[in-house]
């Protein structure tokens, strides 16, 4: 990191030779880096090259970012672990200093001011017209969107994400070469 920006400095630290400094900083054992930016500062107790730019991220993010995700169509489970599960999703995004939300559109006018990005993975189940319009006027002020939609579904959406530029298939992609055993 240090290599590549001139913004980044490290020091070194011997637990054992300074361990008064050691316990200030909250290093508390070998192979922990402590990274800090301004008063924020977070330990990497397995610094992995991943883990220690998920947390210089972290440090130098100033407000952490939500990501909301639409319930009520049937939407991927955030919290199942099984193999079509949203929980490694969730982990990784907290990793990278993200806010995980759920929201449920039919019950609100509008998409909360304070996600960052509004997700919908795998609906089943149609989105209502009222739904439809708040993620068309969240869009137009500038909010993000992604569609994780399943084959042949969601045909109710077409016409707002085709105003954005966006056109669903009625594809389906078969790969004949790899077979996945659950």
């Amino acid at each position: 990191f240090a290599y590549h920006s001139d913004k980044f400095r490290y020091q070194l630290l011997d637990p054992v030779e300074q361990p008064q400094l050691a316990e200030e900083l909250g290093i508390r054992a070998y192979n922990t880096v402590r990274i800090q930016y301004g008063e924020e500062s977070t330990v990497v107790s397995e610094p992995s090259e991943e883990n220690l730019t998920n947390a210089i991220i972290k440090v130098t993010r100033a407000t952490a970012k939500t990501v909301c995700f639409v319930e009520g169509h049937g939407e991927t489970d955030l919290d199942d672990q099984g193999p079509r599960g949203l929980s490694a999703l969730k982990i990784a995004l907290g990793h990278e200093n993200y806010e995980i939300e759920r929201v449920l559109l039919a019950s609100q006018e509008s998409v909360p001011d304070h996600c960052s990005v509004l997700a919908s993975v795998g609906p089943v189940k149609p989105f209502l017209e009222s739904e439809i319009k708040a993620v068309d006027a969240f869009l137009a002020s500038g909010g993000r969107v992604l569609f994780l939609l399943r084959p042949r579904a969601s045909a109710e959406l077409a016409p707002m994400l085709a105003s954005w530029g966006v056109t669903l298939g009625d594809d389906i992609v078969v790969d004949q070469v790899v077979r996945i055993f659950e």
